[in-house]
């Protein structure tokens, strides 16, 4: 009995001894588990999160670039440089607004060059929504030439697309030799206002510094139209751009010819004639050349001081006195003298 007893209290102890160890094995099996488990739950969500925060990255990187292009899309346009070159009395008043890409271009050079000798006065600005002054070569060379002609009260404005050139050349050919300077601004597609003149002797009114012979001389309708014709060679009659309104310094050159005019006796006739170059349409130039005739002929009545017969004749693009058709000394006004019946 005490031999059973003991042996089953041996069986009963190795049971218990099994179930315990079995138990264990699993509870670390489980644990184990359970850990590796929870590592591979927070490397995917370190992974998702690491995804998510790549995507609002690339989301915000995408709204960055969208706003940067709005803002770029709203800035305005670059526009024209401009360029205000004046000679007033012996002092250069020279104001331009230029490209930031101006600041070393050939035009400024030569403005230093010329400001080395002479007192100058100069207001020049860069702004960077200005384009660059593709015209620079072209206005050196015109800088170049008032200074070597000594043309007296220059001007030089360039605008946009337009060009304002003013002063009195010593002689006829200087005059001759600027209008080429003029044609790459024309080739470019500037409009040119070309108000340009010849510096000349004022004609002695009659009875003064002249013997009777010249005062009679100076009367007869051939000497009169000779001097007209020479006054307006030198000094051509100019209008605004693109119309029939006569220029200020125009208003004086028709005021020396109303002098000579004047003295003639009443029954002279006056045809005013215009012409234009061969730029442009033929009927439109046609029309245009008849305006201009026409404002000339009643600026002549309006300050006339005697009573003389003038009719006004447009002719257009004709009776070139240029080789070149296309040349701009084609655009004149000319005054004829006839003997009435």
């Amino acid at each position: 009995m005490n031999k059973f007893m003991l042996l089953l209290g041996l069986l009963l102890t190795a049971v218990l001894f099994y179930f315990c160890w079995d138990f264990s094995g699993k509870k670390e099996v489980l644990s184990s588990n359970i850990a590796d488990k929870t590592a591979v739950e927070d490397k995917n969500y370190l992974k998702e999160q690491n995804s998510l925060s790549s995507k609002n990255t690339q989301i915000q990187a995408a709204a960055s670039a969208v706003s940067e292009n709005a803002l770029a899309s709203k800035k305005e346009p670059k526009t024209n440089p401009s360029f205000n070159f004046e000679d007033r009395d012996g002092v250069l008043y020279i104001k331009a607004v230029l490209s930031s890409d101006d600041k070393n271009s050939s035009i400024l050079q030569e403005i230093d060059k010329m400001c080395q000798n002479v007192e100058c006065k100069k207001d020049i600005t860069f702004l960077d929504n200005k384009n660059r002054a593709d015209w620079s070569g072209y206005a050196v060379r015109i800088l170049g030439f008032f200074k070597d002609k000594g043309v007296e009260n220059s001007k030089l404005i360039i605008d946009e697309r337009s060009v304002l050139i003013d002063g009195e050349f010593p002689k006829e050919e200087d005059k001759e030799e600027f209008l080429a300077l003029l044609d790459p601004f024309v080739k470019e597609g500037f409009k040119i206002d070309d108000k340009t003149s010849i510096k000349v002797l004022q004609t002695p009114k009659d009875g003064e510094n002249q013997t009777p012979k010249e005062s009679k001389e100076s009367n007869s309708i051939k000497d009169i139209e000779s001097k007209i014709s020479k006054l307006l060679s030198l000094e051509p009659v100019r209008f605004k751009l693109s119309s029939s309104k006569i220029t200020k310094k125009s208003e004086n050159t028709l005021n020396k010819a109303i002098e000579l005019l004047d003295s003639l006796p009443d029954d002279v006739n006056i045809e005013v004639a215009g012409y234009t170059d061969a730029r442009g349409d033929k009927n439109y130039n046609l029309i245009l050349s008849q305006k201009r005739a026409e404002a000339v002929r009643d600026y002549l009545k309006s300050h006339m001081k005697t009573n003389k017969n003038i009719v006004a004749k447009g002719y257009g693009a004709s009776h070139f006195i240029a080789g070149n058709p296309l040349d701009i000394k084609n655009r004149r006004v000319e005054i004829h003298l006839n003997k009435g019946e």
